[in-house]
């Protein structure tokens, strides 16, 4: 301590100094430096390096062989290293190894410095490691499947550090009468053991047993083989709880399906309906399914199951569940099934048959409603309202039902969209037992602007009367009528009149006693502002009416027989012809045998079989017979002029042959 005083007789100023006493680098292991480690587990080697100065750093290095140098330590993947400042003197290092191998045996060096007074001081310590293992045993297989009086080959390694020293065979709890020699390989042991002849009296597990003597202990590890005969597999299901066949919603089920045999069975296929589901956790449209597959092994046998978990059970569960299995043995592949038929138990539900409840119609048009009710027990046949409750017009709506199956019903609502149900609701109703209330459906009914229709009442016969309705959706506008793309006048039979009980623009036309000059294409046409909209429809009297999509069924029916007519007529004609230009006398035909020119003789052919022969005498350009060009007809039909055909001289025909009948 030291104090001293200024010349203004201030209070004495005091300070402390405190000194240490430099010290050269040591190294300390915060443990025995002899360690020794299990094969595959994580092991830490902690250094202190104390001096003053204080160390800045700790170095590690390794000795895998004494004949080694040592080296720095450059597994990355394994090894990681960290420093801890302890205090002015001290600082720690760790090194870490995450999984210990045989190769890590050896020594491991820490190593630090400081430097005093331009002299550097160094330390190092040594620590020796040691990996060992327990026995471990590897077996080739743990099941044998195996045909009658046939051989099993079974393999045994068992690995240890130190090395194995023994290793033995057991048929059950007996150590088996022959033990196999085993072969050494740095530190593992390997034996090979044969079933000969194998009958039932031979099946059961065996079991290959290692050890080994570590620090004055011995240490075993075993493994072991089940040995079975073949035998084919029997499939069955059930559910847990057991015994259920319906089910509640909402609550949870297991539908089991079990394989016994030898070898295992190899694979579970599951589905629904014929509808394959995949394994696994499984969010689908019949709800959220689990697969999950459990073994039970007996020493003869091995019964696997699949079991299938609806949690919670949803109403898209019901149906048929089919479990199918493949046993693989030898070169060939057995399937096996068992099926189960699940009903679940639920309020009625109703949906739309086209998974839309906004309907978008124009005025006129055909609307057509489906709606669906699932429900167990069975639900109620589906009703029709409006949604202000309010029944249907049985006259204007026309409703069919169906039964799909035991839990579901659909059912058909047709009717013409009028403008009236824009923006209306209609409901289909239904509930089954279960049911607290009736469950109800709701379709909206919207109208298509800017749409214009024709519609048709009355018969289109002679005599008769017949109405057009032309609807639209506008409110506001003025309608003329067209016939054959002309102005439309009324007369004593034509008369235009308004629906009142439509609240758009209408125009209804109507022709009393129908005559045959009334039919052809009508016009509807709506003028509202600049939009201009036309609907065609064609009126054929007597044969019904189409829009003016559609071509006249009558009309068509009439040129097909007019074509049908004149084909007939043409035919006959051609016959005639051919009829008259074979004939080259007097009503006798060339090929009477009555024709035959004197001298007619031909013996070179005197098979009968031969249908005619013809052969011409010797001619010259002059005494050949004149063709006569054909004569087009104005009905397309290729005539000869019979009264212009000069023949100038007849050839001699020579024919043999039977002769003709009439």
């Amino acid at each position: 301590m030291c104090a001293s005083q200024n010349s203004q007789n201030l209070e004495p100023a005091e300070a402390e100094f405190k000194l240490s006493l430099l010290t050269p680098v040591s190294i300390n292991w915060d443990a025995d430096n002899k360690k020794a480690a299990q094969f595959g587990q994580e092991l830490s080697l902690t250094c202190t390096a104390t001096g003053l100065p204080r160390p800045s750093t700790i170095v590690w290095s390794r000795q895998l062989d004494a004949a080694d140098s040592y080296s720095a330590i450059d597994d990355a993947g394994r090894f990681s290293a960290n420093l801890t400042e302890i205090d002015v003197k001290t600082i720690r290092s760790v090194l870490t190894m995450s999984t210990t191998e045989y190769a890590d045996d050896g020594a491991y060096r820490c190593f630090a410095d400081n430097k005093i007074n331009d002299i550097v001081y160094t330390s190092d310590e040594d620590s020796s490691l040691l990996i060992f293992q327990n026995p471990t045993v590897m077996m080739d297989t743990t099941e044998y499947s195996a045909a009658t009086d046939s051989n099993a080959e079974l393999t045994c390694t068992v690995s240890s550090k130190p090395a194995p020293n023994k290793l033995q065979w057991y048929y059950g709890n007996s150590a088996v009468s022959t033990q196999p020699t085993a072969t050494t390989s740095g530190y593992e042991m390997t034996s090979q053991y044969t079933v000969n002849g194998i009958t039932s009296s031979k099946e059961g597990k065996y079991k290959c047993i290692g050890y080994h003597t570590y620090e004055g202990e011995e240490a075993t590890g075993e493994g072991y083989t089940y040995v079975r005969l073949y035998r084919p597999y029997e499939v069955s299901s059930g559910t847990s709880p057991s015994g259920v066949s319906t089910v509640n919603e909402n609550t949870e089920l297991n539908i089991t399906c079990s394989a016994l045999g030898v070898p295992e069975v190899s694979e579970f296929v599951w589905s629904i309906d014929s509808v394959l589901l995949s394994s696994g956790d499984v969010t689908s449209s019949i709800g959220t399914i689990v697969t999950e597959t459990d073994y039970s092994r007996s020493d003869l046998n091995i019964k696997v199951t699949s079991i299938l978990k609806l949690k919670p059970v949803k109403y898209t569960n019901l149906g048929t569940y089919k479990c199918q299995t493949t046993q693989t043995w030898l070169s060939s592949t057995v399937d096996e099934s068992e099926s189960y038929d699940l009903k679940v138990n639920f309020d009625a539900k109703l949906f739309s048959g086209t998974g839309s409840t906004e309907v978008s119609q124009g005025v006129g048009s055909q609307v057509r409603l489906t709606c669906q009710v699932y429900g167990n027990p069975a639900p109620d046949d589906i009703t029709w309202k409006w949604a202000d409750g309010t029944a249907t017009d049985d006259n204007d709506f026309t409703q069919s039902n169906e039964i799909i199956n035991s839990y579901k019903k659909t059912s058909t609502l047709q009717f013409i969209f009028m403008p009236e149900y824009h923006t209306k609701g209609i409901e289909c109703i239904s509930k089954n037992s279960l049911s607290a209330e009736s469950e109800k459906l709701q379709f909206t009914l919207n109208m298509n602007e800017n749409t214009i229709s024709i519609l048709q009442s009355g018969t289109v016969s002679s005599g008769e009367t017949v109405s057009l309705t032309c609807l639209t959706t506008f409110s506001t506008g003025a309608i003329t009528w067209q016939k054959d793309d002309a102005i439309l006048e009324t007369n004593d039979r034509i008369s235009y009149s308004t629906n009142e009980t439509y609240t758009t623009i209408n125009s209804v036309l109507t022709i009393e006693e129908l005559q045959s000059e009334d039919s052809g294409n009508f016009s509807c046409i709506l003028t509202s502002g600049e939009t201009v909209l036309t609907q065609e429809y064609i009126i054929n009297i007597g044969a019904g009416s189409t829009d003016g999509s559609n071509n006249s069924l009558a009309t068509g029916i009439i040129i097909a027989l007019v074509v049908l007519v004149a084909f007939i007529v043409i035919v006959i004609i051609l016959i005639v012809v051919v009829f008259v230009h074979g004939r080259k006398r007097k009503g006798a035909s060339i090929f009477d045998e009555k024709s035959i020119p004197d001298g007619y003789e031909n013996n070179a052919y005197d098979d009968r079989n031969l249908q005619s022969v013809i052969s011409m005498p010797d001619t010259t350009m002059e005494n050949l017979p004149k063709v006569v060009e054909p004569i087009m007809l104005s009905s397309n039909t290729l005539e000869h002029d019979v009264k212009d055909a000069q023949i100038m001289k007849q050839a001699t025909l020579n024919q043999q042959r039977k002769p003709r009948r009439y």
